[in-house]
């Protein structure tokens, strides 16, 4: 008897459950997973190191120079837009146990309005300061600029192509996020944040 459900078991999962996911499958799982915040999907697809601690770290980084501004409006709404992003796959290279795929992101120009922002915040802080205002009040009135221009963003005017890897040991999993397909994810925010550094 117990022969014969294993047998029956073993049968049934022949037939259903032995589909792997493929490269693509895999990639377009991992992306929406990020555009929904659907920490399964992400987690299923995944393999490179993303806890909850490193995320905190990189928002957190903005703390550290605004000193005691709330910024928890500024993080809903910047995490709103870096997760509504369309992707589109282009190619993919298959070889051996690694793939290559080729994504075009489509998404907000966050990159220009941070630009554009410290610009303007930069040309407010000379004339507020001469009206007497605190350092505190200006940094407050800027995020809250900021916010709002992040909220009203309504136009994906950014694009950029580029390539995701990924490696099968038991399924295929992504590879950790480069540079380069963080920068297209956030809409360009970390080439200005380098350019700016510079």
């Amino acid at each position: 008897m117990k022969k014969k459900s294993l047998l029956f078991i073993i049968t049934l999962f022949l037939l259903t459950g032995c589909h792997m996911m493929t490269p693509e499958q895999t990639l377009t799982t991992f992306l929406n997973g990020l555009k929904k915040q659907n920490a399964r999907m992400v987690y299923l697809s995944y393999g490179g190191k993303m806890s909850k601690k490193d995320i905190e770290e990189d928002i957190d980084v903005a703390d550290d120079y605004l000193h005691g501004v709330d910024t928890t409006n500024l993080k809903k709404e910047a995490l709103k837009k870096f997760l509504d992003f369309d992707f589109t796959i282009n190619a993919v290279a298959l070889h051996n146990n690694y793939a290559k795929i080729q994504v075009t992101i489509t998404t907000y120009d966050s990159g220009k309005l941070l630009k554009d922002w410290l610009e303007d915040y930069q040309a407010r802080v000379v004339v507020t300061r001469f009206s007497g205002a605190k350092r505190f009040e200006i940094k407050e009135k800027a995020i809250e600029k900021l916010t709002n221009d992040i909220a009203h963003l309504t136009q994906k005017d950014y694009q950029s192509t580029i390539y995701f890897t990924l490696t099968k040991k038991n399924s295929w999993k992504v590879d950790e996020l480069s540079d380069e397909v963080k920068n297209a994810l956030t809409g360009g925010l970390l080439e200005t944040v380098e350019r700016l550094n510079d």
